[in-house]
């Protein structure tokens, strides 16, 4: 089976294609949101392709946008696009205002609910893993440097020494879509799906 994993973005994301067999990535990059709707649908019609995708999620004071962002991607994932339009402006400009960061991770709810849309969303066709669950399938704990870096290192580190080199099997996987394929290892390994 191939994974789709999407790593959303504000603007652009990060996605790889993950082959739940091989664990190999059979592509990767980073490329706009719009481009990667296009893709999502399709693909909506091919058979055994998951989307797999890691939640946004706040730190901090702007998880006061969670239950609005809540809201805004229900609304999109039920096709009310409209509707999911007035409440991603109530929440952005309410929240945005008063926490800078906001707007991106709202901007990012927004596109992870359109992605989800645009492949079709059923249970059967679309997941979603959280940042916890990656840490936790990756073992990756507290440390120096950043989660991404870190996460980074727990895969490079599961593939083997020089994966992550020229001629390796993660050469080339760059930017966000590193965290696109830990989103796709950490859904296989919770699912069993090997």
């Amino acid at each position: 089976m191939q994974v789709l994993a999407i790593d959303p973005g504000s603007t652009q994301s990060g996605y790889v294609v993950y082959d739940t067999a091989t664990s190999d990535v059979l592509e990767s990059g980073v490329a706009e949101n719009n481009d990667l709707v296009d893709r999502l649908h399709a693909m909506n019609q091919s058979v055994g392709i998951m989307l797999v995708m890691e939640k946004p999620t706040a730190s901090g004071a702007a998880m006061m946008a969670q239950a609005q962002l809540g809201d805004v991607e229900k609304l999109i994932r039920t096709g009310q696009r409209e509707a999911a339009f007035i409440a991603l402006a109530k929440a952005r400009g309410s929240v945005a205002s008063a926490y800078k960061s906001s707007g991106d991770l709202i901007d990012t709810a927004f596109w992870f609910g359109t992605f989800a849309q645009a492949a079709g969303y059923t249970p059967e066709t679309v997941a979603s893993v959280t940042r916890n669950d990656v840490k936790r399938v990756l073992r990756v704990g507290p440390g120096t440097g950043t989660v991404d870096a870190r996460v980074w290192q727990a895969i490079v580190q599961g593939y083997g020494e020089g994966a992550d080199r020229k001629g390796g099997r993660l050469h080339g996987v760059k930017s966000h879509a590193r965290q696109a394929l830990a989103a796709a290892i950490a859904w296989v390994q919770i699912n069993r799906w090997n």
